[in-house]
């Protein structure tokens, strides 16, 4: 067997005592890879669109040589981009991001870049637009995440009355408890009320093609995720007499002499799998065009994946008494599983 009992505290914060846990180092990596991996499916996707919109136009006053009017401007840029006509030069970077894209027609894109370098105070670039999109998105992300997590372990979890007689708890984060399947359902809503605030900046991204580009970071978050929770000794699995099992030095809420089934590695590295399958469907420009496709694969494959090695872990609800066939992690996957097919199959129809 497997003996593992690291320092779950990777450091102290000199002078302020503050301990910085390998789980809260993971969580935060995750979200710095993400961010920029958000950034380049998003620019992909504006690649296959290369067009200007009027939302587009930013100062159609400053620009007398196009007329005044968005509408007028968008359409005359646009003959420009449809003749593939390449007014000024951009950087070497951005044509190889282009050539690498796998996207049609790449005269247009270079065109559309182009102007956008030339134009640069007048008009929102394909490049600004989506670091300007990335950047605000990626709040909205991170409360969702957080504050779905946290309800989520305590309305399925935890027993309410303990909640109500010290509310403070759920701010306590850094004691643990969070639900994925709360932040699953928390990044949902975030999304949602994300594009409302997006049709000011574009008309063509909805919310569930948001949601296709944020499957990419999520699984990547959620595979180190996973690792955080292995480095914490939590989240385990049942006992087993395998070789690999592995005995926790101070697990949480168990006992330490016997071995166990490490589902969090196992959950972590089906979790990467899923986020290079993802990131490889990207660069096809039919899969990445097709709404809610990504999304739907999302959830059948990690939610499906949770629904099975939910069968090697002990039963965490004090909801439920762990004597049904099912425990709480398998029945709250069953619905995302669902909405799963629906997205995927919605692709075909759209």
């Amino acid at each position: 067997m497997i003996y593992w009992d690291p320092n779950p505290t990777a450091f102290t914060v000199p002078y302020i005592g503050l301990p910085i846990r390998w789980y809260g180092i993971l969580f935060a990596f995750g979200f710095a890879l993400g961010f920029p991996l958000f950034k380049a499916v998003l620019r992909r996707f504006f690649f296959s669109v290369p067009e200007y919109t009027e939302l587009e136009i930013l100062r159609p006053d400053l620009l007398p040589q196009w007329g005044k009017v968005k509408k007028e401007i968008r359409k005359r840029l646009n003959e420009n981009i449809t003749q593939g006509m390449v007014r000024t030069s951009f950087p070497i970077r951005w044509r190889r991001e282009v050539e690498k894209s796998g996207v049609a027609q790449k005269e247009k894109v270079f065109a559309r870049l182009s102007f956008d370098c030339e134009l640069a105070p007048f008009v929102l670039g394909l490049y600004r637009k989506a670091h300007l999109i990335a950047d605000r998105f990626v709040i909205y992300v991170l409360i969702g995440l957080i504050v779905g997590a946290r309800l989520g372990h305590f309305l399925f979890y935890e027993d309410l009355s303990e909640f109500f007689s010290d509310p403070w708890e759920i701010f306590r984060t850094w004691e643990g408890g969070l639900a994925s399947h709360g932040a699953a359902f928390g990044i949902i809503l975030a999304v949602f009320l994300f594009t409302v605030k997006l049709r000011k900046v574009t008309d063509r991204i909805s919310w569930v093609r948001l949601l296709d580009f944020l499957t990419i970071p999520a699984a990547l978050c959620a595979a180190l995720i996973r690792v955080g929770n292995f480095m914490n000794q939590e989240v385990l699995g049942k006992a087993t007499t395998l070789p690999w099992g592995v005995i926790f030095g101070h697990p949480v809420d168990y006992d330490r002499v016997t071995a166990r089934h490490p589902v969090q590695l196992y959950e972590a590295f089906f979790y990467a799998l899923v986020f290079w399958i993802l990131w490889r469907l990207s660069f096809r420009p039919r899969m990445l065009s097709s709404e809610g496709r990504l999304i739907g694969l999302f959830l059948i494959l990690v939610f499906g994946f949770r629904f099975l090695i939910e069968f090697l872990k002990p039963e965490q609800s004090v909801l439920i008494d762990g004597s049904g066939i099912l425990n709480m992690g398998q029945l709250l996957s069953i619905p995302l599983i669902f909405l799963g097919f629906f997205f995927y199959r919605k692709s075909y129809f759209a």
